[in-house]
């Protein structure tokens, strides 16, 4: 009967820290967040660098995002490649769009125009302003131009209220561009 008694006792201790664990995690980037809003960045990346080696995403995009432009840390394009990429891989938006922004201009990583449109395209997909921008902007050139795609990718864009995409759709709609000139939508936009 001891014995049962300590294997519940065990296995309790053990459930309870593997509960723990990911709200640690949570509240060491909330508390990075809060360091960097009030501007002390060495405290923020301590407590990303700590959430993040916990495979928190938010806290790898924040670091990745912070070696990315050298807030808090010297700026280092392979650091920022490496974070930013584990953020990605668990599905965030941002992340993803951009390691695809990474592999189309080369930043960190061999430069990779087809896996940065995929990665683009995913991000997108997702929900992610830039990206789906972005999608609006390669449907309006080269080989692969498709208005109507576009207007598809501008609109979920604008939607978010991401200025250019409305500005690209207001001079789509203005000149008539592979549409009739509406300048209803036009100006709406």
């Amino acid at each position: 009967l001891g014995v049962v008694k300590n294997l519940i006792t065990t296995i309790a201790v053990v459930f309870s820290i593997a509960i723990m664990l990911p709200r640690a995690g949570i509240a060491d980037f909330q508390k990075g967040m809060n360091a960097a809003q009030s501007g002390d960045y060495a405290s923020a990346i301590k407590e990303w660098e700590f959430s993040a080696e916990q495979g928190d995403m938010e806290a790898q995009f924040a670091l990745g995002w912070s070696y990315k432009v050298g807030i808090g840390v010297t700026k280092n394009n392979e650091t920022a490649f490496k974070w930013i990429g584990k953020a990605a891989s668990q599905g965030h938006p941002e992340a993803q769009q951009l390691l695809g922004e990474m592999y189309l201009n080369g930043n960190g990583v061999t430069k990779n125009f087809d896996l940065g449109i995929k990665l683009m395209l995913l991000a997108a997909e997702n929900g992610n302003a830039k990206a789906q921008f972005v999608m609006g902007l390669l449907m309006t050139k080269g080989k692969g131009k498709n208005i109507a795609e576009a207007i598809r990718w501008y609109e979920k864009a604008a939607e978010q209220a991401f200025p250019d995409a409305m500005f690209n759709l207001g001079v789509i709609f203005r000149r008539g561009e592979g549409v009739s000139k509406d300048l209803i939508r036009s100006f709406k936009w």
